[in-house]
């Protein structure tokens, strides 16, 4: 996957399509106008640009199919425009550290300036974003946190039948905070997220990026090709984490997809995708490599209901090394070891202006854990966002995950790890925002010799102010 990397060397800025991405011809290209297609080839290739406009802002790889994303229409971005913003917050968390023994709270204050700059050329809509940004905390000042981050997304259409899509997220970032725990879901085949590990970190450095490439050689056909690398450079608490000494974490992902409408509610498909985890350790390093089989059934329920399952067999080889004590040394002996099992899951997804729900559940073998070669995760996640009035909506999210240990060299235990979040947002014009934020965590590792229980709650107000001007 090394080209992708290169692909992506100019590292980050952000793009996301619009939600109707011009044709060539509103641009004066002079392009030949497109042959008219059926009714529901124009539906097909409807639904396939509404799911790229509908993608979240974090630079990510989608699930299996097109799922409907979770923005509200009131929040949509269309157009050519330059967006400033900044975030004032202030947050408490009774667990700044995130130990399981003497938790400490802390207060903290924040501000997080940002610019997105999105423009139109033809077939090419580019979008960048940048947002640096400040934490202070009041009584821990070790956990004072700087963060860098820059979005890239491009999306294309080149020729009548062709999609192609660039992202790119590269974050540098000193004590990463609670959300390292509950991150948004994803609700993607590849990395869903459904729940984490709590591991305390000094800093952590990461960049993800993929490349996706569709074509329709029909009106109700579609060939997807994507690859997605993710690398993440992790520096623990000393003395509070016992995750190993986990440095870095290397994720490269490919996937190939065919689906095939036979109506314009139903959809069969089937996909197949390869991926490497690598985790280097400061004394050893391990991982995973599997390959994966699925077919893909979607339905669309209604207009703005969409109900996904997709499943198949699994096939993973697991690398780690074992430490073998030999009198006055020791040494790390590499092992492997060959698994077969399931993997897949379901999506339910609702999508109206008002209204945004998401409900999925993934089972497969990954390098979940963060603390072991490989692990068997099952996680489920629900996301339920509401419009009220025009300037007021909220959003309730959950998380629940399951890593089991698999493979060569592991112990025997299990962690559960659980989040809830709610959020409140109110508009007092189109310039200037407040939002409040609750959440609690709970992480329980547990084997037959010990049992680790962490819990943290998190609450934050934060107050936005954005100018938005058309360009072009």
């Amino acid at each position: 996957m090394t080209w992708l990397k290169t692909l992506h060397s100019f590292h980050a800025i952000r793009f996301t399509c619009p939600k109707r991405c011009p044709r060539p011809s509103e641009k004066g290209l002079g392009r030949r106008p497109r042959r008219k297609g059926t009714r529901a080839g124009k539906l097909a290739l409807g639904i396939l640009l509404s799911f790229l406009a509908a993608a979240p802002l974090q630079a990510q790889t989608q699930a299996v199919g097109q799922t409907p994303g979770l923005t509200l229409a009131s929040e949509a971005n269309a157009g050519d425009y330059l967006l400033g913003s900044v975030k004032l917050s202030t947050s408490f968390s009774d667990n700044v550290l995130l130990s399981n023994v003497n938790p400490q709270s802390d207060v903290d204050y924040g501000i997080q300036p940002a610019l997105t700059v999105a423009k139109t050329l033809g077939w090419l809509h580019m979008t960048w974003d940048f947002s640096p940004g400040l934490v202070k905390y009041q009584r821990i000042s070790q956990r004072d946190r700087l963060t860098g981050a820059v979005v890239t997304d491009i999306s294309a259409r080149p020729k009548e039948r062709w999609t192609v899509r660039v992202r790119n997220n590269y974050m540098d970032r000193t004590n990463p905070p609670f959300d390292t725990f509950s991150s948004e879901p994803q609700s993607t085949f590849f990395e869903g997220t459904g729940g984490g590990t709590i591991i305390p970190l000094v800093n952590q450095t990461s960049e993800e990026g993929d490349v996706t490439i569709t074509y329709q050689p029909g009106p109700r056909t579609t060939l997807e090709a994507s690859g997605y690398f993710r690398d993440y450079i992790y520096h623990p608490i000393p003395g509070v984490t016992d995750s190993e000494g986990l440095i870095n974490s290397e994720s490269e992902i490919g996937r190939m997809q065919y689906f095939r409408q036979f109506s314009p509610r139903f959809t069969l498909g089937a996909a197949y995708s390869i991926q490497n985890i690598d985790f280097s350790f400061t004394n050893h390093s391990a991982g995973v490599r599997s390959n994966n089989v699925v077919g893909v059934g979607t339905l669309n329920i209604t207009p703005t209901i969409q109900f996904q399952v997709f499943g198949g067999p699994e096939f993973a080889t697991i690398h780690n090394q074992i430490l073998l004590n030999l009198g006055i040394a020791s040494v790390f002996l590499p092992v492997t070891e060959n698994t077969v099992s399931g993997t897949g899951g379901a999506i339910f997804a609702l999508h109206k202006d008002r209204s945004s729900l998401q409900l999925v559940a993934t089972r497969e073998v990954s390098g979940g854990t963060g603390l072991t070669a490989a692990a068997q995760s099952n996680k489920a996640d629900f996301t339920f966002r509401r419009e009220f009035a025009s300037r007021w909506y909220g959003d309730l999210s959950g998380q629940y995950a399951l890593f089991t240990p698999v493979g060569p060299g592991t112990g025997a235990f299990d962690i559960h790890a659980m989040s809830l979040r709610a959020g409140l947002n109110h508009k007092f014009s189109e310039r200037l925002s407040i939002e409040i934020q609750l959440s609690r965590g709970q992480q329980e590792q547990t084997s037959q010799t010990f049992q680790r229980h962490v819990n943290v709650d998190f609450a934050q107000i934060s107050l936005k102010y954005q100018i938005k001007r058309p360009i072009g």
